[in-house]
């Protein structure tokens, strides 16, 4: 149980947290995208009456392009500020010019805009304030307050994270899914013996459920999924258990991740009922045929082959947009957080090591990443999830240098 002081503490962060990201939440730069997220986002009336049959659902312009999820977080808070479905912008068209759209009513109005990010923001906070308690897990008070002074003064993710965009939604989602693996870890490491405990059954299903919404918000926030699992593989290889009994306690965490995820994916998009598996093939396929339509249309931001992706993708995620204005150092930051991160999973693995929080930041954040690291086209917010969890192990390697320093320091001031 936690002590008093320990809740205060924790209640006086996310109360800083809420308030560094609310701050200013007007003078966050536009996004012409944010225009399509509000204006779109007339499902959620739809699906908070419960009219799973409206038609909106399959007559609506972005039913392959675009989730809903973000539309359930921009909903409520617009409406709470007195904008309801008839009071929206119509959405951005990037067929005609700037001033065009601005004549035609396409960019939501600075009330409606401030509602929308709101939301967004919300979600945000509850995503950094869960990422926080992880890293103090992890490593330490330093070091979680260090990534969370880092997180909240980035001017990259203090404007991605805030914009009526997905970035702040997906965050919260995949941040959700990483606790509710931390917690199912714990719970195995209660019961040593073979099954699946009930209370680890739930955590997995949640992680699945968070994984589900967070491909709901972008498609390639799936990999959450694909994280999920390979802590539940992980899990049953360092179990010390029979191989039949953990053969099958695999194929039922699997079975319980997949479960809840894809229920989770196709549960909260109607569009997608008629045909499940054929409309969501539609929405990947969809997905990739706008990808490359952007490739070809903004060929300065299109990364093109190998060489080009190793020379920008590392600047940008570890130098341009990084939390930590590091410069060449977060390079070498980067490389000892992830190499003691590693070494930390080996003694985990070996059940020398209970620290269940790093192995999750690690492994789930590493695979989440992969999707914004590989992305064809390299415009800023792609490199949300890659900056975030990069700077978490730039956050350990910081720590662990300043230890040994520390360490090197007292052992020679001993010997004096």
């Amino acid at each position: 149980m936690m002590g008093l002081w320990t809740r205060l503490e924790l209640g006086a962060v996310l109360l800083v947290i809420g308030l560094a990201l609310f701050s200013r939440l007007e003078a966050v730069p536009f996004d012409v995208d944010e225009s399509c997220k509000i204006g779109y986002s007339a499902p959620f009336e739809a699906f908070a009456a419960g009219r799973f049959t409206d038609p909106i659902w399959q007559t609506r312009e972005d039913k392959y392009l675009n989730p809903v999820l973000t539309y359930y977080v921009v909903g409520p808070a617009r409406r709470i500020g007195g904008y309801g479905s008839d009071r929206l912008n119509q959405p951005w068209d990037f067929a005609v010019s700037n001033q065009e759209n601005t004549r035609l009513g396409r960019i939501p109005e600075p009330r409606l805009l401030w509602w929308s990010r709101a939301g967004v923001t919300a979600a945000a906070c509850a995503g950094v304030y869960t990422l926080f308690l992880l890293t103090m897990r992890a490593s330490g008070r330093w070091a979680a307050f260090a990534w969370l002074g880092l997180t909240l003064t980035s001017p990259f993710l203090r404007t991605a994270l805030r914009q009526a965009l997905n970035e702040g939604v997906l965050v919260a989602a995949i941040a959700l899914a990483m606790w509710a693996l931390y917690r199912a870890l714990q719970r195995f490491d209660r019961d040593a013996g073979p099954g699946i405990p009930w209370p680890a059954m739930g955590w997995i299903a949640a992680a699945g459920l968070c994984a589900g919404l967070a491909a709901q918000t972008k498609l390639n926030g799936g990999a959450a999924a694909a994280g999920g699992w390979l802590i539940v593989m992980l899990a049953g290889a360092r179990r010390q258990i029979p191989w039949r009994s953990k053969a099958r306690d695999l194929l039922l965490a699997t079975t319980i991740l997949a479960a809840s995820a894809a229920g989770a994916f196709l549960g909260t998009n109607p569009s997608l009922w008629p045909h499940p598996p054929r409309e969501s093939l539609r929405m990947v396929r969809a997905r990739v045929e706008v990808m490359n339509a952007q490739v070809l249309q903004s060929r300065r931001d299109a990364i093109v082959g190998v060489e080009d992706r190793l020379r920008r993708v590392p600047m940008e995620v570890l130098h341009t947009r990084a939390a930590f204005p590091g410069g060449p150092l977060n390079l070498i930051f980067f490389i000892v957080g992830a190499g003691t991160s590693l070494a930390a999973l080996g003694r985990w693995l070996r059940a020398r090591d209970g620290n269940h929080a790093r192995v999750v930041l690690t492994a789930v954040g590493a695979i989440v990443s992969v999707p914004g690291l590989l992305t064809p086209i390299g415009w800023p917010r792609y490199y949300v999830l890659p900056v975030i969890f990069s700077s978490v192990q730039i956050v350990f390697g910081m720590e662990w240098l300043a230890r040994r320093a520390w360490g090197a320091l007292s052992a020679a001031r001993d010997r004096r």
